[in-house]
């Protein structure tokens, strides 16, 4: 089972503490696009396992950019679809 961890950048300013995250996301729809990538990858199917539910999962998050960019100054350089297929290069640089 792959077990997939999402960061976000917690940064903390005179205007109080901020949490961000870029887009909509849910687990679901990272799931597959990382099955995608693998896939391509690996030339063989990937299945995906559910787990059973529990309390406090989150079913999808949607963060507004503009606080990011307010505050921080932030402007992405490359979207989730970019940066999971960086990681997954990391990841086979690194024999992981």
């Amino acid at each position: 089972m792959i077990r997939l961890r999402l960061h976000v950048k917690v940064v903390s300013t005179t205007f109080g503490r901020f949490v961000f995250e870029m887009v909509e996301t849910t687990v679901n729809g990272i799931a597959d696009k990382i099955k995608t990538l693998l896939e391509k990858e690996i030339g063989k199917e990937v299945t995906i396992v559910h787990g059973e539910k529990r309390l406090g999962d989150v079913k999808r998050n949607y963060s507004d950019i503009t606080k990011a960019r307010e505050v921080l100054g932030f402007s992405p350089d490359f979207d989730l679809e970019m940066g999971l297929k960086n990681t997954l290069e990391y990841f086979k640089a690194k024999n992981i």
